[in-house]
């Protein structure tokens, strides 16, 4: 084969690679994880809300689902977590990823479990997932300001399997983890396995 048809094949050859780079790109196919700075969603309002510029020391994600038993669950905990260290430096935050929920269900979930809505991310990019790579429905994440991760998992012990709990909670591992942090030790639990749905 001559050079010059050599050429027309590379060329060719990296053509439809690029092609099919944009499609696995905007077709939502792409898994890579973002840079924090890169995170970003939308707030109840549906205004642009990056990750990088909340305001608060610490910060709490947990990824939400309205049809997830456990989310439904878990919304009074949650809020009651948020009056509880309402006086510190930390922002809880409710993440509804993806656009497999249409936005009018989520906010029928907002408004029957009275969510606050500055406490509200929607992530139909999923950027808020990938940059966690949270599988679960709740699932919790404690970062600092930078986004390092210090925490993730499950919010307490409470649920065993999707249908079963237990009747006394013996471990709190969001609540420690954020006294530790402001207490300037070391999270003792960093990582547990968060119980709930699959994140669609």
């Amino acid at each position: 084969m001559k050079s010059r048809d050599l050429r027309l094949v590379n060329l060719n050859k990296a053509a439809l690679l690029f092609v099919f780079t944009l499609i696995f790109v905007f077709t939502g196919c792409d898994k890579r994880k973002p840079k924090y700075t890169q995170v970003i969603g939308e707030n109840f309002y549906s205004k642009p809300i990056k990750a990088i510029n909340l305001e608060e020391e610490y910060l709490v994600f947990i990824f939400m689902s309205p049809e997830c038993p456990l989310s439904e669950n878990y919304t009074k905990t949650i809020k009651d977590l948020s009056n509880q260290y309402g006086e510190k430096d930390i922002g809880f935050y409710f993440v509804f990823p993806g656009k497999f929920y249409p936005r009018p269900q989520i906010e029928v979930f907002i408004k029957k479990y009275q969510l606050p809505t500055p406490m509200i991310i929607y992530d139909p990019e999923n950027f808020f997932q990938k940059y966690f790579s949270a599988t679960i429905t709740p699932e919790a994440f404690l970062t600092d300001v930078t986004g390092t991760i210090l925490y993730q998992g499950a919010i307490d012990n409470w649920a065993i399997t999707l249908g079963k709990q237990r009747q006394v909670i013996t471990e709190h591992y969001i609540a420690d983890a954020i006294d530790s942090v402001f207490k300037n030790e070391k999270v003792k639990t960093k990582k547990t396995r968060a119980v709930g749905c699959i994140i669609e």
